[in-house]
């Protein structure tokens, strides 16, 4: 074990120095607060015996600068002790105060029984450390195993209309581009990309004979198509997690408009949820520039151009904006969905 005596000439340690070394330890020496710092800073020291005696407060000083560096135990070796003093230690980082007339035995036992107690902590620190990363492990194929069973799921939903999946990939990663553009932290960008993808789970409820029909629908089986935010409502009402819970919202209300005009329920600007005023906007524009059973796919420019019209009035302005900050992107998103698309086509 290596020591180290930081002294300031106020005394003779020569004695508790030669008790240590008969015992096995190394001994380091240093005599002023920058010294002792640096020896911390750059030696494997295991304990520090701090014996400034002249100035109480200057090794005080030293003790904070110490812990700052490392968490070793440090006793202090003083001529004075007192309830203040002790309370201004302990706040700086001493562990033990050992007062004059020194005992060489009663500073080796000390000094034994903290790095015993020291080890004992790293040994705890070393289980904590390696349990909570097998628990991070498991949670992260947990998470893993339930992103695929969602994905799973929400491609049988959309297999009918969308036999490549690729919908719901853009949908995520547009509306991930564009929360991070609106300024949202980590945890709800990467949320809505997975929420987003499941906008449009209530459609497994809706019939093939409406959701497939090539034509135009009338206004009878229009009704039922938007059902289907109600119906992934349903489904998805009971989930407690933070990205289910955003999972609901986007379900129910990303065909509402921010003029009020959409549906189920009508409501307008700011009383729409964020996330689903996101995913309004690219569920829209991937809609435009996909083939749909009743129509083929708008270009690239003029499916921009109807965004632009519906600024203020489907769309929230802001995420407008935020879809525009990001075009360069979200078009790379788009061309490379797409390669997808052809290679599955040729193949």
């Amino acid at each position: 074990m290596r020591l180290l005596l930081a002294e300031d000439d106020s005394g003779d340690l020569s004695l508790i120095e030669s008790l240590f070394q008969v015992e096995g330890f190394e001994i380091l020496k240093t005599h002023s607060r920058e010294e002792t710092l640096a020896a911390v800073q750059s030696q494997n020291v295991d304990l520090v015996l701090l014996a400034v005696i002249k100035s109480t407060y200057v090794g005080f000083e030293t003790a904070k600068g110490i812990k700052k560096l490392k968490d070793i135990p440090i006793i202090f070796l003083t001529n004075l002790v007192n309830s203040r003093l002790v309370i201004e230690g302990l706040e700086n980082g001493v562990d033990e105060f050992v007062t004059q007339p020194f005992m060489a035995k009663e500073i080796f036992l000390r000094v034994k029984n903290l790095l015993k107690m020291k080890e004992h902590e790293n040994i705890v620190r070393t289980v904590a450390e390696h349990r909570t990363q097998r628990l991070k492990h498991t949670f992260q194929k947990w998470a893993e195993a339930n992103r695929e069973v969602i994905h799973r799921l929400l491609l049988a939903s959309e297999f009918r209309d969308d036999e490549t999946g690729q919908h719901i990939f853009r949908v995520g990663s547009y509306s991930r581009l564009i929360a991070k553009n609106l300024g949202f932290g980590k945890r709800f960008v990467e949320s809505i990309e997975e929420a987003g993808q499941i906008h449009d789970i209530g459609k497994i409820g809706i019939p093939d004979r409406i959701l497939l029909k090539p034509g135009k629908l009338t206004l009878d089986e229009f009704e039922v198509v938007k059902t289907h935010t109600l119906i992934g409502a349903s489904i998805l009402e009971r989930g407690t997690s933070y990205m289910m819970k955003m999972a609901y919202e986007i379900a129910l209300s990303h065909h509402e408009k921010w003029d009020g005009s959409g549906y189920p329920f009508g409501t307008h600007k700011k009383d729409i949820p964020i996330s689903a005023r996101i995913v309004a906007v690219v569920d829209v524009f991937d809609a435009l520039t996909s083939k749909r059973p009743y129509k083929e796919p708008f270009t690239w420019e003029k499916s921009v151009d109807i965004i632009v019209e519906e600024k203020g009035k489907h769309f929230d302005p802001d995420v407008v904006d935020a879809f525009f900050e990001g075009i360069n992107e979200e078009r790379k998103i788009y061309d490379y969905a797409n390669r997808g698309r052809d290679l599955n086509q040729t193949a």
